[in-house]
């Protein structure tokens, strides 16, 4: 195993010569070429660096020229390391060590924090879930770079609507938290409960007494993983066929299960199951299908009620009844930032019920797609709404806006079941599916919409400055505004 020292040695080899690449693209005009040198070297790099890259493409325009590469592959080339896996379980579990049979000291399974063994404890089939040591050795210094990374991203994409030094903040977190495998467990357990009678989703039970802040001991699930059915249907095999003749399943019924599933616990629970990359999905026989690894939960977002807007037009889109207009005022509300949200304050405080500013960002938006129809067909067919809106209608950030993207978590587990169910060739059918059972199974439900309204006075100081800026960088959209005018200007 590499010292501490040569990994991170090799590490700094390979991100010197990326920010020597970077600077020189930079001072030569060529930022375009950026994000693929850095997909390059981040994939080289691998773990941590692959997870970080996922969410740029997700949350940065700048990164969206990489949204046709397979970024979510990593999660099925994970080398392994060597472990001295009885040193580790006998320093983690003490005497009860000893009631933990391995059947192997090679793992069967390798994730980017974890590896897992396979065991029996008490006439039971169970895996050991291990924490690599060198994530425990190197987590800090990886999340350090990245931030500096951050800080350079910030500079050749200024002006974006994205603060990606927000963005790292949130990736450390959530990145800190996937590690501390306490808290796994206790969400593990949380929602083994959830579901131990529910009819198609499986999760394993956890053995508190053989967990620790290193070690997770669960039931082993066996089935078909998901990860084994992508390799198939990439090779021509027939794969609803083959998991019907194989466990007497409709593959399409357990993914809307799983789909629906995701989506209506961000409302029913608060939170939702946050990393249904193929790796972790098990096909098992009557339409069941088991979950693994609990390190990411998804919480929901902050503002339900845009999201749940959100899942309608999503089904509007694959019933083949879009709605433009919706999906922009919907759009604005999710991205618009403080700008919105000012806007919808002095709509208030002035006992408008409509607005002429907010109409005209619309129409605006509406015009740009119009203008390009093909590209935002394109996008919207492949469920694409966030890059048609952060590389066709604010392209380069035309309305000046600035936000934070509501529920990141729920979002990116959102990216990795739709990645499966276009791998598996069966993504319209499910989605449209998937949307309309979460319509149904949150009808009725209480939400809860965080939109604090702002003083006057502090909306009237956003618009003022939102002004200043594009009458700048869009005086066409200005000279519109100030055409029209709005009751409070």
């Amino acid at each position: 195993m590499k010292t501490t020292v040569s990994r991170r040695s090799a590490r700094l080899a390979v991100l010197i010569k990326l920010s020597w690449t970077c600077a020189r693209l930079g001072a030569t005009g060529q930022k375009e070429l950026l994000p693929q040198t850095i997909y390059t070297s981040f994939r080289q790099l691998g773990g941590v660096y692959v997870k970080f890259l996922q969410l740029l493409v997700l949350r940065s325009e700048v990164f969206q020229a990489l949204r046709a590469y397979n970024i979510y592959d990593i999660y099925d080339q994970v080398d392994t390391e060597e472990i001295a896996i009885h040193d580790v379980l006998s320093a983690e579990l003490g005497a009860q060590a000893g009631d933990v049979v391995l059947q192997s000291e090679v793992p069967f399974a390798a994730g980017s924090f974890g590896q897992v063994y396979l065991a029996r404890y008490r006439d039971q089939q169970v895996i050991l879930k291990v924490l690599r040591p060198t994530i425990v050795a190197d987590l800090k210094f990886d999340l350090r770079v990245l931030g500096f990374f951050s800080r350079c991203i910030n500079w050749f994409s200024s002006g974006s609507a994205i603060n990606m030094r927000q963005v790292h903040k949130d990736f450390a977190r959530a990145t800190t938290l996937e590690t501390n495998y306490v808290l796994e467990a206790d969400y593990a357990s949380t929602l083994y409960e959830r579901y131990r009678t529910h009819r198609n989703i499986v999760i394993p039970y956890t053995y508190r007494e053989l967990s620790t802040a290193r070690v997770i001991c669960q039931d082993y699930v066996g089935g078909i993983a998901a990860t084994e059915l992508v390799e198939a249907a990439s090779a021509g095999v027939d794969v609803e066929r083959y998991v019907a003749e194989t466990l007497g399943s409709d593959l399409k019924e357990q993914l809307v299960i799983l789909g629906s599933e995701i989506l209506s616990s961000a409302f029913l629970h608060g939170v939702s199951y946050g990393d249904p990359h193929p790796g972790n999905i098990k096909l098992l026989s009557d339409n069941r299908i088991g979950l693994i690894d609990y390190g990411l939960q998804a919480p929901a977002p902050r503002n339900k009620v845009t999201f749940h807007h959100l899942i309608q037009q999503y089904y509007n889109i694959y019933s083949g009844n879009p709605d433009i207009r919706g999906l922009n005022k919907l759009l604005l509300d999710m991205c618009g930032g403080d700008v919105v949200r000012a806007i919808h304050s002095l709509d208030e405080y002035y006992a408008l019920g409509s607005s002429n500013l907010l109409d005209n960002l619309i129409n605006s938006a509406e015009r740009i797609m119009s203008n390009q129809r093909e590209q935002v067909n394109y996008l919207l067919q492949n469920n694409k709404i966030m890059v048609m809106f952060n590389s066709v209608i604010n392209k380069n950030n035309r309305f000046c806006l600035e936000y934070e993207l509501d529920g990141p978590e729920l979002m990116r587990a959102a990216m990795l079941f739709i990645s499966l169910v276009t791998s598996l060739g069966v993504k319209n059918i499910v989605l449209k599916r998937s949307f309309a059972r979460v319509l149904e199974q949150t009808k009725g439900v209480a939400m809860d919409e965080e939109r604090p309204m702002l003083h006057p006075e502090t909306a009237f100081e956003i618009l003022a400055s939102w002004f200043d800026q594009i009458s700048y960088k869009n005086p066409q959209l200005y000279r519109q505004i100030k055409l029209q005018g709005a009751s409070y200007v």
